[in-house]
């Protein structure tokens, strides 16, 4: 049953009650699935008397933005891949992808694709956009305030991110979520105007 729940998931959360020394060695040996795929969260639960408190680590709205500290500290050794990240993602969502590229690449050959572990972002001078992927969507972190991106997509989900997630990515931004090819028109046309030869 784990085993089918982490071929068939790419988004797992493991609770746990504090530091795990066998954790770090479990991602590192298997880097293709823990690696990627699991998310970790420390719950606490701290007893005086009648009063209890609970902390958890990190907060819960980051969890699927991989800001955690712990996950942080167990890197995979070597460099990330765009074929690191498009291991395991439907065949639809890798074409959409990389229709993306090629459209923006060809107005702004400069523009560089830069994977990391969490993400694969889009850098213009500086990241301007971020593609988190799943098995069947991904999701795209636009460097722009939410209104903004709004007023430009009309026939995608927007997500709001919480002040915490933004100041990760350093700036206002919001969540664009693509699930298939279709209405990608407006997507490429923002990104062009972000990564345009003569955009700031």
């Amino acid at each position: 049953f784990i085993k089918d729940t982490i071929d068939d998931s790419q988004n797992i959360l493991l609770i746990i009650d504090g530091e795990k020394k066998e954790l770090p060695e479990i991602i590192e040996t298997y880097s293709d699935t823990w690696g990627k795929m699991v998310k970790l969260l420390v719950l606490r639960k701290f007893i005086n008397k009648k009063d209890c408190i609970y902390t958890l680590e990190p907060e819960f709205e980051s969890i699927e933005y991989a800001l955690e500290d712990s996950v942080a500290e167990i890197e995979r050794g070597g460099e990330y891949s765009e074929e690191f990240h498009l291991e395991g993602v439907s065949a639809d969502i890798k074409e959409v992808y990389k229709k993306i590229k090629e459209e923006l690449l060809k107005i702004n050959q400069n523009l560089i694709f830069n994977p990391q572990k969490y993400y694969i972002s889009i850098v213009h001078k500086k990241n301007v956009a971020f593609f988190i992927f799943r098995k069947k969507k991904f999701r795209l972190v636009i460097m722009l305030p939410e209104e903004e991106i709004k007023r430009k997509i009309h026939k995608h989900k927007i997500k709001s991110l919480s002040e915490a997630v933004q100041r990760f990515y350093n700036g206002p931004c919001a969540d664009v979520i693509v699930e298939n090819i279709n209405n990608l028109k407006e997507v490429i046309d923002l990104l062009k105007t972000l990564t345009s030869k003569n955009s700031i």
